[in-house]
């Protein structure tokens, strides 16, 4: 659904929350960590970073609204437009003055 390139301290601050190590090669492509997170008033969505790539990327489940769900992570979890290096095309990204100034400086 989306996948962005962030630094571990980018990730640690974007998604302050317990994730679980994740290292098995038949569960996932490379060793990292993931989480599952309710949003507000949506479903679940999945999250893993890869430890190698540095790559998070959002899973949300198969739904009427999908895209919706993925505006609602980006709602409550603003990664950076400059950030994310693919999303679904019926996705639309918060305009790039959105970016919390923390990450206004951060090179990829």
């Amino acid at each position: 659904m989306l996948a962005a390139e962030l630094t571990d301290a980018e990730v640690e601050s974007l998604l302050p929350l317990p994730m679980r190590e994740v290292d098995d090669p038949e569960a996932t492509a490379e060793p990292g960590k993931g989480a599952l997170i309710k949003l507000a008033g949506r479903p679940f969505v999945v999250v893993f970073f890869g430890r190698e790539s540095h790559r998070l990327v959002v899973e949300v489940p198969r739904s009427a609204d999908a895209a919706a769900d993925v505006r609602s992570f980006l709602a409550e979890v603003p990664i950076p437009r400059s950030k994310i290096v693919w999303h679904r095309e019926d996705v639309e990204l918060p305009a790039e003055s959105d970016v919390p100034v923390a990450f206004a400086n951060t090179k990829r």
